[in-house]
């Protein structure tokens, strides 16, 4: 589960350790464990309105509550499950169509252009607006647009990446109609950090294995 602070700003708990993605900023911040028990028992009060002294001044002087923002809440906490099954094989057995090729390539391009030229933010945003519905059950067209996109993956000259290819596959699915929801998670000791595409079925581009080890920490 994760805590919604502020539109732009989110918090969990991963191998024990508080950290906040602040996405306005395209930044993870580790929070200090001196104030790490006041911010606990902050989110978990559900009558709490206004952030401690402490934790207010630490957002400010990290520029992620500035002047004009909203005040930060703790919110009720948001679950996100990960299934444990996958959408594909991991091995495309046949090329993609020249077709197929040329539509990944346009969404990949698209997609590195937008991480290099364009806020995190304003991306993310972008893509929650573009969302198919989510609902269980709604898999079975699933595992042909992935295996259709991986396959004309190959031969698009971009090296993989996660979150480059987490956009470029959730404008391939929202093509074919299908839905997905971007997940990013993070590791607490070491700090690292990962984003995926799920919906509430199936993984879609990536494994069990890996996912599992991150702790959610924002879901679009």
């Amino acid at each position: 589960m994760f805590w919604r602070i502020l539109p732009h700003a989110t918090l969990c708990i991963a191998s024990d350790r508080l950290i906040l993605l602040d996405v306005r900023q395209d930044r993870y911040l580790m929070m200090p464990d001196r104030i790490a028990r006041d911010l606990r028992r902050w989110l978990e009060d559900e009558e709490a309105t206004t952030a401690p002294t402490a934790i207010a001044g630490l957002l400010q002087q990290n520029g992620i509550w500035r002047q004009g923002d909203q005040q930060p809440t703790a919110a009720r906490p948001l679950s996100l499950s990960v299934p444990p099954t996958l959408a594909a094989p991991q091995a495309p057995r046949k090329p993609g169509s020249a077709r197929d090729v040329a539509r990944v390539g346009a969404l990949v391009t698209a997609a590195w252009l937008a991480l290099r030229w364009r806020p995190l933010r304003s991306i993310l945003r972008d893509t929650g607006r573009r969302q198919v519905p989510m609902r269980p059950g709604r898999s079975r067209g699933i595992p042909a647009a992935v295996g259709a996109y991986d396959r004309a993956r190959i031969y698009v000259p971009f090296a993989r990446r996660c979150l480059l290819d987490c956009l470029a596959l959730h404008a391939w699915l929202r093509d074919h109609e299908e839905q997905s929801q971007l997940v990013f998670g993070v590791t607490g000791q070491p700090f690292a950090a990962h984003c995926w595409l799920q919906n509430a079925d199936v993984i879609l581009n990536d494994t069990y294995e890996r996912v599992s080890r991150f702790t959610p920490i924002l879901a679009i």
